[in-house]
């Protein structure tokens, strides 16, 4: 795993609710470091809910790097992280927006570097199926993708049923954390 340290950096509450206020990874403090993105994406403003999200600058490739994993390595969860082990968290790009049924990125189990999925166009927003790294959510939500078979409350890979499991497995892979547990 391309990470920065293997060193896990210990987060209080207080630290914890005050990288979950801000509105983007670049805002964080020095202490952290966030995650190389490739060259062919880069951060917008989502129009519709606000916020920050990534979109594609230039056409992606099928397995093409996204995000690289060599973001901190935390003991909690926050909202722009993901998990890759029992209390551990690798800073993620933040503006990974989830997808329930059509991600077009991933986790590399290999690597934890996210990966293109599919073929994906400029100016298309990045998405992953959250299910595949989280076991047990920061701050669940109530998802909105308005697809046919919407999980609904994203709340963690725990809290699916044996069936839903499989599916997020089969469709898109789980991270090597998960697939472990």
């Amino acid at each position: 795993m391309d990470t920065n340290s293997d060193k896990i950096i210990i987060l209080t509450d207080k630290q914890i609710d005050k990288l979950n206020s801000l509105d983007s990874v670049k805002n964080f403090p020095d202490y952290l470091k966030s995650p190389t993105l490739s060259k062919k994406v880069g951060y917008a403003k989502r129009e519709e809910t606000g916020g920050v999200c990534i979109i594609a600058k230039k056409s992606i490739y099928k397995g093409e790097v996204i995000c690289f994993s060599n973001g901190s390595i935390i003991n909690r969860p926050i909202i722009y992280s993901y998990q890759i082990g029992n209390d551990q968290h690798l800073i993620g790009p933040g503006g990974l927006d989830h997808n329930c049924i059509k991600p077009n990125c991933g986790i590399d189990r290999d690597t934890n570097n996210f990966i293109a999925l599919r073929e994906i166009n400029p100016s298309e927003y990045l998405t992953f199926n959250y299910f595949t790294t989280e076991y047990d959510m920061n701050t669940p939500f109530n998802c909105t993708c308005g697809e046919e078979k919407c999980f609904g409350e994203i709340k963690g890979f725990k809290y699916l049923n044996i069936t839903e499991k499989e599916f997020i497995n089969k469709s898109f892979g789980l991270s090597s954390y998960l697939e472990k547990k």
